[in-house]
């Protein structure tokens, strides 16, 4: 039997606080795994259990239960989360907090997503917080967004390359789909609305396969250099430069770009 979806919804002022941290976005999702249930109006939770389930098994430092108790704390003063200690490092939470009627917006997103973000990436709270940041944005009857990379950033009062950075990650775990067209900002939207995504960049402007190829190769023609000059960019940007350079290298059968000058160690942090 295939296994069912199950979904979150997630307020979208939570997302887009900016006085709310990475962590306090994403252990309010873990709150939620922890105690939400139908059949109960309240529930007690404590840091570790939260860490318990962040990290899917017992090795965690005290550090990081200390953290997660911060963002607990955090998240009742701000409201997010409704409830109060009740005991040493002990927090009675409402099962309300997770209504999504009480939410003026919400966002819905699929528990098994989160815990695969979690998993898979480097930052991987900052990841969640920037698919949900993105996911706000799309229009639920249109199944696309048409934000541009500024707009986005605004929203956390981050620079532009952050969002980029990010946006990158999420295409490449196959969460997120971007059509770049051309005279227009991108169409983009979930992965499995690939098809839509498509068809309404099309009808926003011409297609620009050609234009977008020869774009994508002048960028990482020209980042190659600067790499090749000594320039370091960021760990992702590097990846998908050198992850450019090894695709065309195999297409046209000719060593071009020489990647021995990557010389960064991609591997992922587990932390």
């Amino acid at each position: 039997m295939a296994k069912k979806d199950v979904f979150m919804y997630v307020p979208q002022q939570l997302v887009r606080d900016q006085g709310c941290t990475h962590m306090d976005v994403a252990v309010w999702c873990y709150t939620f795994i922890e105690i939400y249930n139908d059949y109960k109006s309240k529930s007690m939770v404590c840091a570790s259990q939260i860490a318990y389930q962040i990290k899917e098994n017992y090795v965690y430092t005290q550090n990081f239960v200390s953290e997660i108790a911060d963002s607990i704390r955090n998240l009742i003063e701000s409201g997010y989360l409704t409830g109060g200690r009740c005991g040493k490092g002990h927090y009675e939470i409402a099962t309300s907090s997770f209504d999504p009627s009480n939410y003026d917006h919400y966002i819905k997103i699929r528990i098994d997503d989160i815990r695969r973000i979690i998993k898979e990436n480097t930052r991987p709270f900052a990841t969640l917080r920037y698919y949900l940041l993105i996911l706000s944005t799309i229009n639920a009857s249109t199944k696309c967004a048409y934000w541009s990379i500024e707009s986005l950033a605004d929203i956390l009062g981050n620079d532009a390359t952050i969002i980029t950075r990010y946006l990158s990650i999420l295409e490449k775990m196959s969460l997120i789909y971007v059509y770049r067209g051309v005279g227009a900002t991108n169409t983009y939207g979930r992965f499995e609305d690939k098809e839509t995504i498509i068809m309404q960049g099309q009808a926003r402007g011409n297609d620009g396969r050609v234009t977008k190829a020869s774009n994508i190769k002048r960028r990482m023609t020209q980042m190659y250099n600067r790499v090749k000059a000594g320039h370091t960019y960021d760990p992702v940007i590097m990846e998908e430069i050198r992850d450019y350079c090894q695709r065309k290298n195999d297409e046209t059968g000719e060593n071009f770009y020489d990647l021995s000058v990557f010389k960064v160690d991609f591997a992922r942090d587990a932390s």
